[in-house]
């Protein structure tokens, strides 16, 4: 390559670099324009999300006027400033509320300085969060107080809802005073005059509605419609649902704690009991496990089962099925004795035992047999319906079956008019008579011999 074409070469490289510098100088001169103004941009939304922070509201789905602060603010900031509070739809056309107006049990809320909205009402509040850049929206639907649900764990499920949406406050420990708005006819002026904000009235109209909502039977919305604060409403639900106080409470865990079986009671009978115990304590909150309940339930036994408490103690863990069993073996065993010593040996005419053998004869008497009778009740024999080849805790027998047990000699399948027994004392009572009319006779004819004499 000639030096006149290196020439040229370096003069195009150098025009070419010397435009590149250019361009960047005149896009570098515009840089401080662009800089100035996104600072602009980033001071004007600061300064908007600043005034969202002052403007939070005292809670949940209500309107603050500038009344006392609550959850979430702080005291002597400005609250909700030139927000003008919505109509309410939960006032009647007289005034009054109207509880029909509200949707069905739903509650929705903004955390972090959002809207929140119950029903048809919407309002501002910063709920439990004071970081202004973080929005959450929850819906909470108030659960549902069914017939056959314990009242204890919907009252606890009800309370936990409240709390989602900062409404526990009108219905447990509230500490600001609540506007009697049970009055559907009591006008809104009327409590305005009265000293009540328009805050305090939006968020018991929202306490009434959500409690309202977890109603289904009409004795409970009877109950409702007598109460004029939410409160109140909810204390005479627990009156109705759930009358023993927490003295009551006390008691019933101290007849747990004492229970006592009685000798003459079936063992299943008083277990099944304990357990009943332990399942009105368990829904009242005090927690009471199985295991502890069969423990307490071999202290209540009677001193005729220590033999048996002693060999369930020590297996490593309680059954229920076998402290069951064992227990209507024991009791199968006491309950040989009673009637049975006074006719364990009743011999009859044929040669029947002194009554010392227990039926060791072979004649017409009810002591005939094995000797094992025990008076009529034997190891084996369903405490339910008497008969034998199964226990009572398995017992399907129906009712028409059941075998009669005799008043007289503790015997099954006949009644007293029936009972062999019965009959042969009244032979042997005739018997007796007749001798005592020979005997009679006999000494008559021999004083008549001696006046002879």
């Amino acid at each position: 390559m000639s030096g006149a074409d290196v020439a040229a070469e370096a003069a195009d490289v150098t025009t070419s670099t010397q435009g590149r510098v250019d361009n960047l100088e005149s896009k570098v001169s515009g840089l401080p324009d662009e800089v100035q103004q996104l600072a602009g941009l980033l001071r004007s939304a600061l300064g908007k999300l600043e005034k969202e922070g002052e403007s939070g509201g005292a809670g949940v789905g209500a309107v603050v006027t500038g009344d006392a602060p609550t959850r979430g603010t702080q005291e002597g900031a400005p609250q909700n400033e030139g927000i003008t509070p919505p109509s309410d739809p939960a006032v009647g056309p007289g005034g009054g509320r109207d509880r029909g107006s509200l949707p069905q049990g739903e509650t929705t809320e903004t955390y972090g300085g959002g809207t929140g909205g119950f029903g048809g009402f919407v309002g501002e509040g910063d709920g439990f969060h004071q970081n202004p850049y973080s929005k959450m929206r929850v819906s909470v639907h108030a659960p549902r107080l069914e017939g056959g649900q314990g009242y204890c764990s919907w009252r606890r499920a009800f309370i936990q809802a409240a709390k989602t949406v900062d409404m526990d406050g009108q219905f447990v420990g509230a500490t600001e005073p609540q506007p009697d708005v049970g009055d559907m006819n009591k006008p809104k002026a009327t409590l305005l005059a009265e000293g009540y904000s328009e805050a305090q009235i939006h968020r018991s109209l929202q306490a009434f509605h959500f409690l309202s909502s977890a109603l289904v039977r009409e004795p409970d919305k009877a109950v409702f419609g007598r109460c004029v604060t939410p409160k109140q409403a909810l204390d005479e639900l627990d009156k109705v649902h759930n009358p023993e106080s927490q003295v009551a409470t006390q008691e019933l865990l101290s007849k747990f704690q004492n229970f006592a079986m009685p000798a003459d009671k079936n063992p299943t009978e008083s277990l099944i009991a304990m357990e009943q115990l332990a399942s009105r304590l368990n829904e009242r909150g005090v927690k009471v496990e199985a295991s502890f309940v069969l423990s307490l339930f071999l202290s209540a036994l009677p001193a005729e089962y220590d033999h048996a408490k002693l060999t369930l103690q020590s297996a490593p863990t309680l059954d229920r099925g076998e402290v069951i069993r064992v227990g209507l073996l024991v009791s199968a065993d006491n309950g040989s004795g009673g009637k049975a010593g006074r006719n364990r040996g009743r011999g009859g005419r044929g040669g029947g035992g002194n009554g010392e053998n227990g039926g060791s004869g072979n004649g017409n008497g009810n002591g005939g047999g094995d000797g094992s009778s025990y008076g009529g009740r034997r190891r084996g024999r369903c405490y339910r319906c008497k008969r034998r080849g199964h226990q009572s805790f398995s017992c399907t027998t129906p009712i028409a079956d059941f075998m009669t047990q005799c008043e007289n000699c503790d015997g099954y399948g006949h009644d007293k008019s029936k009972c062999p027994s019965a009959k042969d004392e009244e032979e042997a009572k005739g018997e007796t008579a007749v001798m005592a009319v020979a005997v009679a006779s006999d000494d008559e004819e021999l004083d008549v011999a001696r006046e002879a004499l």
